[in-house]
């Protein structure tokens, strides 16, 4: 009888740079056996997304994790090509549009986790079932915490100062640059992240004010968007207040409901990673029903049905306005 195969190298990729992502990518550093094969982690931006399984530097044999974020159409199933095995724990609306079901060309070697009710943190913890966190009341609510933010539910009452004050703390969260984040994650102090989160709220509304006085209406997608019959809501410039682009696109979403147009705020900013000029990120946001990825799925983005982005061409994008 042949003995038991090594188990592989793990390579955990995971949505940066993104709270619910590190949190997930935290959850699988504790639950993976300590001992065990390698592992690496890689950070995947969204403005610079892999194409294939060669930008993730794979040799053939690894166990791969999509985290959060499954990149660009094709992506995941080029990388189940090459490797032993493929685990994508997802949430997002865009990954349930490109990913394959079972019995629709999933390769028997990629497992799929996509829960749109939750987010990538807690599901990632149920998954990999971290002993460090599933027996630790604080660590178990700060994964809550990090998944009410990051579906914008706010059912929790500390979850918006929490999430704000560990943003206070402006972590690096990509492990290649800082190796501490995992340990900085878990020293967090909740009463402490709390208070700091309560302050930095106060002073973002001060910040968001004069950015939301000078919100403009655009015609959503311009001429691209031609016979669609996306109408029009409220939009705004942000490109030193990117970080804030959640509660200005929510404030816009409101006004522009209140004024008969859709229930959608736009949030428009250069990416500062990108260095590149042509082309301008919109960050859209909703309330109830309204369904922002229709928009920018169509314009190559993606994320939640309240909650999503995409790049446009500027220049086309200076035409929106009405």
């Amino acid at each position: 009888m042949d003995p038991p195969a090594d188990p592989p190298p793990a390579v955990v990729c995971y949505h940066y740079p993104c709270l619910d992502g590190v949190f997930a990518a935290l959850a699988a550093r504790l639950g993976l056996p300590e001992g065990g094969p390698r592992v690496r982690f890689v950070p995947l931006t969204v403005h610079s997304p892999p194409s294939c399984a060669a930008d993730l530097g794979l040799e053939g044999g690894e166990h791969v994790y999509l985290l959060d974020y499954v990149g660009p159409r094709g992506f995941a199933l080029n990388v189940a090509k090459v490797v032993r095995r493929l685990t994508v724990l997802d949430h997002h609306k865009t990954a349930l549009d490109i990913l394959p079901g079972r019995g629709s060309g999933c390769p028997a070697n990629m497992d799929v986790v996509l829960d749109m009710k939750r987010s990538a943190a807690t599901i990632a913890m149920d998954y990999f079932k971290p002993r460090a966190v599933l027996d630790s009341p604080k660590l178990r609510w700060a994964f809550r915490y990090v998944e009410d933010a990051d579906l914008a539910r706010w059912k929790l009452k500390n979850s918006k100062p929490y999430t704000a004050g560990i943003a206070r703390k402006n972590l690096e969260f990509d492990f290649n640059k800082n190796p501490r984040i995992f340990d900085q994650l878990l020293r967090l102090d909740t009463a402490e992240m709390t208070r700091m989160g309560r302050k930095k709220m106060r002073a973002d509304l001060g910040l968001m004010e004069p950015i939301v006085r000078q919100a403009f209406e655009v015609a959503i997608g311009g001429a691209d968007a031609a016979g669609r019959d996306w109408g029009r809501c409220l939009a705004a410039r942000a490109d030193d207040l990117h970080h804030l682009r959640s509660g200005i696109g929510n404030r816009l979403a409101r006004m522009s409901r209140a004024r008969g147009l859709r229930a959608i705020g736009l949030v428009a900013y250069f990416e500062p990673e990108m260095n590149d000029r042509r082309k301008i990120k919109c960050s859209l946001r909703s309330l109830g029903r309204e369904d922002t990825t229709k928009i920018s799925e169509f314009f190559g983005g993606g994320g939640h049905t309240n909650a999503s982005s995409c790049f446009v061409d500027f220049e086309a994008f200076q035409t929106w306005r009405t």
